[in-house]
This record gives C-alpha cells, structure tokens and sequence, in this order.
C-alpha cells in the first residue's frame, strides 16, 4: 500500500491567530473506516514512519478514529475487536459514529431499528459476525439478542461508553459536524452523530475548527471552520487523516494496491 504525507495550511481570519493544538500535542485524526481493516493498519504504519522521518517533535501523540468503524467494509468485526483490544491505550481514542449508535439501537431491540442500519451497511458487519439478517418471523428483540451473543457484552458495554466528541486547543473532534449557531458544549448527540448538509454547507465558524469524517469528499477538506476527512475508504480504497501540530498540519492518506 503506498501513502501521501501533505503539509497543508489552515486558513483562518485576519482577525484570529492561526489554529493551534494543546500545546506539544500531536494529533491523527482518521476519517470513516467502515470495515477496511488493511487500509486501518497501513495507516498506523504510515503515521509511524512519517512520525518518525517526516514530522517535528511532539510531546505526545493521540491518534483519533472519527467514528463509523463499522458496516459496509468486509472486516468491520475483526476491526471493532482490534480496536477493542486498544481500549486502554492512553494515546488512542474512538469517538461514537452514527452506524455504531444504529448497531446499538438493534441490540436494544429498538423497533425496526434494523431496517434502517440494513439499508446503509449493516449487511457488512453481520457477514462478518457469520449472522443472517432477521428473519421473516424473528422478533427484534430475538434478533437483538443474536447480535449481542455474536459480538459479546464486553465489546457492546465498551461501545456504549464512546465518548461523541474531544477536544485540543482549536479543535474540537467528532463524528458527524455541529449544529451551526449552537455552542459547542449544547451541541445534541444527535447532530454530533448525524448532522450533514447545514453544516457542511455552513460559512460559519463554530469557536473551534471542527475536524469530522460522516461527509465523503474526494479529497480532505481543509477549511476556515471545519476539516472532513472521509474520502470514502470503502469505495475509493483510501483511508484519509489529518495530522495536527501546534500550528502546523499535514493530510495523510493510504491507498489500497
């Protein structure tokens, strides 16, 4: 798999200072997996090796996953376990995406909540569990209960303790976008999980520079108020991030072969 390192510039008003990080932090922030665990592990291999090569200093190092980890992909299972396993490294966060919160409202026999999480990728993660969708005469909670069997209440418990948001300096990360006009901190669950148009759509900066996945573009998206960095890996075969240092930043992207 090959990867591009890209130094890019922040744009911001004449009338702020350039956006910063906490100070000596060094960020990655990864856009939407959904499932390609081969583009995941090349992109830890790609940030190691331009850490190491390729980038100043840093104090610390926190590597973010933007949420949506699941569905669509082939290995959407095997990465939810991987990262599972990683749940206590100090320096490795997921936040809550809108298709892992749907998994969750099927394991709580949310009605007809599998409709909804079948009709955008869902197949994906039960091929990967070996499970069949529900069955014509399958209750929700029967079929909530094969899901929880099949993935385990460690996972499930882990899951629902995902925190939808963090924060560095000027930044501020998670899953979806913000509800434009609305203080960061009064931000709804819902919008951080699932809002799309009037945010992306929004000239409006939000008191930090959202950096978010949920929105596929065909390139990162590097503005005043917002960084997306979903590039679609499950369809273009590339994984994309943004790398944050102090003032400085560099997009990241692994290709499939």
């Amino acid at each position: 798999m090959a990867f591009e390192l890209q130094p890019v510039q922040v744009p911001y008003p004449f009338w702020r200072s350039p956006p910063r990080t906490a100070p000596g932090d060094r960020i990655l922030a990864i856009g939407d997996i959904h499932g390609c665990g081969k583009l995941l592990t090349a992109m830890m291999r790609a940030f190691q090796r331009v850490s190491e090569d390729a980038l100043p200093p840093a104090l610390s190092t926190k590597i973010i996953l933007l949420g949506d980890v699941i569905d669509r992909g082939p290995a959407s299972f095997s990465v939810l376990q991987a990262l599972y396993s990683n749940r206590n490294h100090p320096d490795f966060l997921v936040l809550l995406g809108n298709h892992e919160a749907t998994l969750l409202d099927c394991i709580d026999a949310r009605p007809d909540a599998y409709v909804s999480w079948l009709s955008f990728g869902g197949q994906a993660m039960l091929d990967s569990l070996g499970l069949s969708p529900p069955l014509p005469w399958e209750q929700d909670e029967e079929f909530a209960a094969r899901l929880m069997d099949a993935i385990g209440a460690p996972i499930v418990d882990w899951l629902r303790e995902l925190p939808v948001s963090w924060s560095s300096g000027d930044y501020f990360f998670c899953h979806a976008g913000v509800r434009p006009g609305v203080a960061l901190d009064q931000q709804r669950r819902s919008d951080l999980l699932w809002i799309r148009k009037r945010f992306i759509d929004s000239n409006r900066y939000h008191g930090r520079v959202v950096v978010h996945g949920h929105s596929i573009e065909d390139e990162v998206a590097v503005l005043h108020n917002r960084i997306g960095v979903d590039t679609g890996a499950y369809r273009s075969g590339r994984l994309s991030g943004i790398v944050l240092q102090d003032e400085q930043a560099w997009t990241l992207t692994v290709t499939a072969d």
